[in-house]
């Protein structure tokens, strides 16, 4: 375990839930705010959603600093899931390591939410099923978790864990895109927790006044001055004027 950026942002390298759960109580961290992944995409690429869906969530259900937690997809969880692809070589040359997309996220939400806790965990597996399990096992305080790039279909893939915590969110991606690894993951079938909430980004009208985000996906909420990048010029959107 080690501290990034502030003495509020906290990288957790081991990839055990049991050693998870103690780094976590060692850091006075009792509940969270959970979201998980690969990002293996460029920073500016997934950070609109991505902070987006966290802002919503804390929106709706969070008015006391719950800490945010993300589970990320570790390097060795990636090299697993490129096995037996045609460009195998080429998919474990360019990935991203761990720390460095570790780092990715921790900055994004540390930027936008600089009063929160925020840490970064991995996960082996495929998915983050038995780490949520284990942190559930430990008495863990699992506030909620979303899902960013759950689709609009009538079957859409699981939120894999969703079972574990007191509350579901899922969005889909502007355009419906679909993660990395989406078709990695199995199909769902009838005993999956659904989601409690599925709503478009692009539509919900948050307590800002707008859109969370454009229909091209940029944000649409108010950025601090270091993540002014990802957002839109005041002069095009109105709802930024303030």
């Amino acid at each position: 375990m080690r501290s990034f950026g502030g003495q509020n942002t906290h990288v957790v390298k081991d990839t055990d839930p049991q050693v998870i759960s103690n780094s976590l109580n060692a850091l006075g961290i009792k509940d969270g705010h959970f979201n998980n992944g690969t990002f293996t995409l460029p920073k500016d690429v997934f950070a609109p959603a991505f902070l987006a869906a966290f802002k919503r969530v804390i929106d709706l259900k969070d008015g006391i600093d719950t800490p945010l937690i993300v589970a990320i997809n570790s390097d060795i969880s990636m090299i697993q899931s490129f096995k037996g692809k045609d460009n195998e070589a080429e998919l474990v040359k360019t990935l991203i390591s761990q720390e460095e997309r570790a780092q990715n996220v921790i900055s994004l939400l540390s930027g936008l939410f600089p009063n929160r806790s925020v840490v970064a965990v991995f996960y082996d597996e495929q998915t983050p099923h038995e780490l949520y399990r284990g942190l559930s096992q430990n008495g863990f305080g699992m506030r909620s978790l979303h899902k960013v790039g759950y689709g609009t279909t009538p079957n859409e893939k699981p939120i894999v864990g969703a079972e574990f915590f007191e509350w579901v969110y899922a969005c889909p991606l502007p355009h419906d895109a679909k993660p990395f690894m989406y078709n990695d993951t199995r199909d769902v079938n009838s005993n999956d927790r659904q989601p409690d909430v599925v709503e478009k980004l692009t539509e919900v009208i948050g307590p800002h006044g707008s859109p969370y985000l454009t229909k091209e996906g940029l944000p649409l909420f108010k950025l601090p001055t270091e993540l002014a990048y990802l957002g839109v010029k005041k002069d095009r959107h109105p709802a930024l004027r303030l």
